[in-house]
């Protein structure tokens, strides 16, 4: 049984970018934004503590593959978790960092996906 990395590899290398449109031979080419993924793991040291990206605002991926709610839901549980673990009042040094590093390790390849099967 394959994992859910190797589903989507599989499933991102199947699907075509273009809709056919039924009883005719016209086929629509959609376009969407291009990708982006704003590294915030990779300068975490330089984070104010209070600071936070989560869905879209770290990874804009290509709606095709629907995993825009599947990011969101990570980032939203991976912060959830990082505020369980904080004790008192006040955000210790070096939790924006923390999340954005958790984040990384929890996304990041749906980033690598996109990339190997092209958009």
């Amino acid at each position: 049984m394959e994992d859910g990395k190797e589903l989507i590899t599989r499933i991102a290398k199947s699907v075509r970018l273009n809709l056919l449109i039924t009883g005719t031979e016209q086929v629509l080419t959609r376009r969407s934004a291009p990708c982006a993924y704003v590294k915030y793991h990779e300068v975490a040291e330089n984070l104010p503590k209070n600071f936070v990206a989560l869905g879209d605002a770290v990874m804009r991926a290509s709606p095709v593959y629907g995993l825009g709610v599947t990011k969101g839901m990570v980032g939203a549980v991976t912060f959830a978790g990082a505020l369980d673990r904080v004790r008192g009042r006040a955000l210790p040094e070096g939790f924006a960092g923390d999340v954005m590093k958790s984040l990384h390790a929890r996304t990041g390849w749906l980033w690598d996906q996109a990339k190997e099967a092209g958009t």
